[in-house]
C-alpha cells in the first residue's frame, strides 16, 4: 500500500475518532488513547530519576568533582531539560529534537566520564545509570514517531523500566 494512503487511512481514522469521541461521554476512544500523557511522564521521571541519583553518587566523592568539575553542569543540563514543563507540550517532533538534545547531553557526559579510569572505578555502577537513561530516551522517542502503538503492552519498554527501578533501588 502507497504511504500516501496509509497516512491518509490513518487521517480518517482520527477523523472517525474524533466525532464519535461526543458519545463516549467525556471517554476519548480507544483509537486515541494510544500513548497517554501520563505514562510518557512517568517514563521522563524514570530518566531523570536516574540521572539524580548519578548525580548524588558522583557528588559523593570530592576526587570526582575535582577531576570532572567542568561536566558536571552538562548533567545538570540534561536534568533542566528533562524537568521543563513545556517538554511534552511540544509537537511530536520538537519533542523528539528536545529528547535527542538531552540524549546528546548525557552521551557527552558518559564520554567524559568514562574516559577517566579512577571514575570508572569509583562509580562503575552508577554510570550504568547514563546506559539506561539513552536506552529510556531512545524507546520513549520511537514511541512518540510510532503513536499509534499501544506502548503499554510494549515488553521492551516494560522490561528498561523494571530494570531501571531495579538499578534506582539498589546502592
Amino acid at each position: 500500500m502507497p504511504l500516501k494512503a496509509v497516512g491518509q487511512r490513518r487521517v480518517d481514522q482520527i477523523v472517525a475518532a474524533l466525532r464519535n469521541a461526543g458519545s463516549a461521554r467525556g471517554k476519548l476512544p480507544e483509537q486515541l488513547e494510544t500513548r497517554s500523557p501520563s505514562r510518557r511522564s512517568e517514563d521522563l521521571e524514570i530518566v531523570h530519576r536516574l540521572l539524580e541519583d548519578l548525580e548524588q553518587d558522583l557528588s559523593s566523592s570530592a576526587e570526582t568533582l575535582r577531576s570532572h568539575y567542568g561536566t558536571m553542569p552538562i548533567l545538570k543540563t540534561a536534568q533542566q531539560l528533562l524537568a521543563a514543563p513545556e517538554l511534552e507540550q511540544q509537537s511530536r517532533y520538537q519533542f523528539i529534537d528536545s529528547l535527542g538534545e538531552i540524549f546528546e547531553c548525557i552521551r557527552e557526559l558518559e564520554d567524559e566520564l568514562t574516559a577517566c579510569t579512577d571514575t570508572l572505578v569509583r562509580h562503575s555502577y552508577k554510570l550504568q545509570h547514563l546506559d539506561l537513561a539513552m536506552q529510556m530516551l531512545t524507546e520513549v522517542s520511537a514511541e512518540a514517531l510510532n503513536s499509534d502503538d499501544d506502548t503499554s503492552k510494549t515488553p521492551r519498554l516494560h522490561n528498561l523500566r523494571t530494570a531501571c527501578e531495579h538499578a534506582l533501588t539498589l546502592q
